[in-house]
């Protein structure tokens, strides 16, 4: 559960940048896009996670704030980073190799593989 600060600093930040998506909309004459208002929202939400998770390394009170649910949190700035990641060196390096499909491809094979190698290690660790 959000500790009711997080949610307010979610909801102030949420809330500042809708209005300016409505002065937006009322400058060009434009029609409020409702998916771009909860996006906002879950935006929002990410963004004030993603820095109490940052200072939470620092300063524990800012850990305190996301509740004891951290993994939701912790997972999806892992899969930013390996999106990233993935995303850059497929640039860098493997679009020299492979076209785009073929190096998703092979980070699926090897994230299959890393995936197995640990259940296995995992499996036989909890054996002994």
């Amino acid at each position: 559960m959000l500790d009711k600060a997080l949610f307010i600093s979610i909801v102030l930040l949420g809330i500042t940048l809708i209005i300016i998506h409505l002065f937006n909309c009322a400058r060009h004459d434009k029609l409020i896009d409702q998916e771009k208002l909860v996006n906002t929202m879950l935006l929002s939400t990410g963004v004030m996670s993603g820095f109490c998770l940052m200072a939470g390394t620092v300063f524990e009170e800012f850990k305190i704030l996301l509740g004891d649910d951290t993994d939701l949190y912790v997972f999806i700035s892992g899969l930013a980073v390996l999106i990233a990641s993935i995303n850059q060196l497929q640039q860098d390096i493997l679009s020299e190799l492979f076209s785009k499909k073929g190096s998703y491809a092979f980070f699926a094979i090897i994230l299959i593989i890393f995936s197995i190698i640990m259940a296995i290690y995992l499996d036989v660790k909890i054996l002994q």
